[in-house]
């Protein structure tokens, strides 16, 4: 007879440690479904606080009016052609209210991104690869997504998409339906695919030598394999081609020193640290490690509930391209964590992954760097809202500083060179006042045309 048995105290102990493990396996899968409600309410909250006209999306906003259609550049043809997509079709079955005309834009770049990472998401739910995914999600979306306009969103959420069906073990025909379409969008996507696209050219190379579970023979599969093959190796090549000829060469230099987050962004290096150890511990670390990693990593990602960690909205675009590096790394670890179980599955070795609460780290991760984006989110549309105010009591040309938005938050929410974009946009009638970009003055920025005569100006934000 064994201690339990004939001790009333440790056979108590021991039916509450049984206890707390139904618990949590009720609870855990509760938490996954909530994560990705969660993440669809912040895509609502972006779209209607106007989020895509943050920094050069008021400009976008108005070339998408001005021509009645697209805005392209070559170089991101494909996101752009997507995420302008529900605008401009508004605009072609006659939509000419400029207000709802906006929150379509703002779904199109803010909203669309997040439910691409959703959908990763929604493939994982039954895989302990969900958690880390979160994370990953947590260090690249929430410390570089606050712009919406940039093409990266879009870019990284597909990658994460791919990478999201590739990695599960089996997938029906949706998923290969789902696997060429996402990888068909990423070709003109962003240059970051220069590093991203071999990553997952390698987990196709891997699918397709078998080395998960699945049954080759389909042909349909390998039909889809090596279409998303073909898709990423273009990728690849357009994105190496677009950073040797740039379009910009002063954004790519930008882009490209990533000295600045790293020493300027402690939201991002601090989130991204604990990502990493915790989808290391995931992928790699016995259950005993993965549960008692969870209590100190959970605590230190509650320090970035101090508003002294939060990013500045600004910041996002300076991060860019070092959470498309983070992807990168934290995918790379996933999928060689995937191998590894596939492998010990094999030798009839078979880990319980995640056990316990030790997903908490993922989730707390979330919602820590949750809080500051809708806090600037809400502030966002405040600041909006005060803007379009000046514009419509005032006429003519001012600075920005002789208006009472040197008062409101600007350093915050203001973009370098598009107030005038932002202040036809958001005008309720011709003539009424343009706001000059911070630190210029008349003369030193060439005024925007007014919107055609066909967009009814709207005389309320919010």
């Amino acid at each position: 007879m064994d201690v339990a048995a004939r001790n009333p105290v440790a056979r108590s102990f021991e039916g509450n440690i049984r206890q707390r493990r139904v618990t949590a396996k009720r609870v855990e899968p509760a938490a996954r479904w909530t994560v990705m409600g969660v993440i669809l309410l912040a895509a609502a909250q972006a779209t209607l606080d106007l989020r895509g006209l943050y920094g050069d999306g008021a400009y976008y906003f108005w070339s998408e009016l001005q021509a009645h259609g697209f805005y392209f550049y070559p170089s991101r043809v494909v996101a752009q052609f997507v995420t302008q997509l529900p605008v401009v079709t508004a605009m072609n079955f006659g939509v000419s209210d400029v207000s709802v005309l906006a929150r379509l834009q703002s779904f199109g770049v803010a909203a669309i991104p997040m439910i691409m990472w959703v959908l990763a998401f929604y493939v994982l739910r039954r895989s302990w690869m969900f958690w880390p995914f979160v994370a990953m999600f947590a260090v690249t979306f929430l410390n570089s997504g606050f712009l919406s306009i940039g093409e990266y969103n879009f870019a990284y959420a597909l990658v994460a998409l791919c990478a999201a069906i590739m990695l599960v073990g089996t997938f029906g025909r949706w998923g290969l339906l789902g696997l060429v379409a996402a990888s068909a969008m990423l070709p003109f996507s962003y240059e970051s695919l220069a590093h991203l696209g071999p990553l997952l050219s390698v987990l196709v190379l891997i699918r397709l030598r078998g080395a998960f579970k699945s049954d080759l023979r389909d042909r349909l599969k390998i039909t889809a394999l090596f279409i998303a093959l073909a898709m990423y190796v273009a990728a690849t090549i357009i994105s190496v081609v677009w950073i040797v000829f740039p379009r910009d060469a002063t954004n790519l230099a930008g882009a490209a020193d990533f000295s600045w987050p790293l020493f300027n962004d402690r939201q991002l290096v601090l989130s991204g640290a604990l990502a990493t150890v915790y989808i290391l511990a995931a992928c790699f670390g016995g259950p005993r490690i993965r549960r008692w990693a969870a209590i100190p990593l959970g605590l230190l990602s509650l320090i970035l509930i101090d508003h002294a960690f939060w990013d500045e909205p600004w910041k996002a675009f300076g991060s860019r391209a070092v959470t498309g590096v983070a992807l990168f790394v934290l995918l790379a670890v996933i999928v060689i964590g995937r191998l590894r179980e596939e492998r010990r599955a094999r030798r009839g070795v078979v880990d319980e992954r995640l056990p316990s609460w030790s997903w908490l780290p993922a989730i707390l991760l979330l919602a820590v760097q949750l809080v500051p984006m809708t806090v600037h989110t809400a502030g966002w549309s405040g600041w909006l809202s005060q803007f379009k105010y000046v514009v419509d009591t005032s006429s003519g040309t001012h600075t920005n500083e002789e208006t009472v938005l040197r008062f409101s938050n600007t350093s915050l929410y203001v973009w370098p060179w598009t107030n005038p974009f932002l202040s036809v946009d958001l005008a309720s009638h011709n003539g009424a006042a343009i706001i000059l970009s911070p630190n210029l003055k008349p003369g030193d920025q060439q005024i925007p045309a007014e919107l055609p005569a066909r967009y009814e100006k709207f005389a309320t934000l919010f």
